[in-house]
């Protein structure tokens, strides 16, 4: 997913914006993971992590 994509949660009908993601490395692990940023329809930006973006979401029109 990318910045841009209109995603929602499988399980509910509201749509969301990605309009942000950072992303962080973990010294430990030596990994990198990426936070979302999404616009939701009352105009918030609301921080989601990987997890749940990336396996309880779709995109509904991605992003050119």
């Amino acid at each position: 997913m990318k910045v841009g994509d209109l995603i929602k949660e499988r399980q509910y009908p509201e749509v969301g914006l990605i309009v942000d993601i950072k992303t962080f490395a973990y010294h430990a692990t030596n990994s990198n993971t990426a936070t979302y940023g999404v616009l939701d329809p009352n105009g918030n930006v609301v921080w989601f992590g990987p997890e749940y973006i990336e396996n309880h979401c779709e995109v509904v029109s991605e992003s050119r």
